[in-house]
């Protein structure tokens, strides 16, 4: 995850790590590691001492800080988790014909553009949310 940083502001990024191994593990178990590399703060969380709190729009559930890709539009606000998921939303958005497919156990309403706000989904902001879009790209390429 993109984070911004609480000390300068820049782009810091958290991710899951197992104390002993310094592999990745899986989001939300273990320990989660948080680094800013512009000012070299870290900060570690740790299973065992808390409970991620239900996720907050735009913030993140284990540091709770705000999410570095945020770009406010004329309709409210739209953030990405990191690059992927900001390259998977503008794919969506771009698309001019949205299908939904019927998975293996019928309809189901859990994807992440299942849970986007219904303005994100309307063919005329389409422009808006581009261009706020292109903006979260630029920032990512100028990090």
């Amino acid at each position: 995850m993109l984070l911004r940083c609480p000390s300068c502001g820049a782009c810091a990024v958290s991710e899951a790590a197992t104390p002993d191994t310094k592999k990745p593990a899986l989001a939300g178990a273990g320990t989660r590691r948080l680094v800013c590399p512009s000012c070299g703060h870290a900060r570690q969380w740790s299973a065992d001492r808390a409970k991620p709190r239900r996720r907050a729009i735009g913030v993140d559930p284990y540091f709770h800080l705000p999410y570095w890709l945020v770009a406010r539009c004329r309709h409210g606000v739209v953030y990405a988790v990191n690059e992927e998921q900001l390259a998977y939303l503008e794919s969506f958005i771009a698309a001019g014909l949205r299908e939904r497919r019927r998975g293996a156990h019928g309809w189901a309403n859990s994807s992440y553009i299942s849970r986007l706000p219904d303005w994100t989904k309307s063919a005329k902001n389409r422009a808006d949310l581009l261009r706020c879009i292109g903006r979260l790209k630029a920032k990512v390429a100028a990090r």
